[in-house]
């Protein structure tokens, strides 16, 4: 059995280090590298052997749409007070951009024409490989977590269905 430190996702990190303040990007990818490093010595020291690391689709795609799919939309009411038909369109138009991404995935774009994003996961194993070299007897290794929050939305839209039996229209 290994015993491993769950570290969250790196935009997590990210998030955290803006709000405490940092704005420069430059600044903010060394102390994330400073945070891979950091992590894996407090496992290390703690004998730790695994830091889990969550990434997403929504981190990697880093694109406006699919960021705020499972919550609100810019400009909007949250989903449970927003009219279930309202919430169909917002579902066609998720299949649509995700239709967008998985034909522009295989060439490394995110269905916007912008690279896919490893900027903030590099850094932060960046930093974890620099303590890996410098401490090779104690090394935590890496557990990448591939982590989607549910789809809240689509779990929320009636089906096609109910709407019909309701005599609403989706609108779509």
């Amino acid at each position: 059995m290994k015993t491993g430190f769950n570290v969250g996702g790196v935009s997590w990190i990210a998030l955290e280090l803006r709000r405490t303040g940092v704005s420069d990007d430059n600044r903010l990818l060394e102390l994330m590298e400073d945070r891979g490093y950091t992590d894996a010595l407090y496992a290390s020291q703690m004998g730790g052997e695994l830091l889990r690391v969550f990434v997403s689709c929504r981190e990697i795609a880093d694109t406006p749409g699919l960021v705020h799919t499972p919550f609100t939309w810019q400009g909007s009411a949250r989903i449970v007070e927003t009219p279930a038909n309202e919430r169909v369109k917002r579902v066609a138009e998720i299949g649509r951009m995700l239709d967008r991404m998985l034909t522009q995935l295989p060439s490394g774009h995110n269905g916007d024409g912008q690279p896919l994003n490893f900027v903030h996961l590099n850094c932060y194993l960046t930093g974890v490989a620099k303590f890996r070299n410098e401490h090779t007897a104690r090394s935590p290794r890496i557990l990448l977590t591939f982590v989607e929050l549910p789809p809240w939305l689509v779990a929320r839209v009636p089906a096609s269905g109910r709407l019909r039996f309701s005599r609403k229209s989706s609108d779509v």
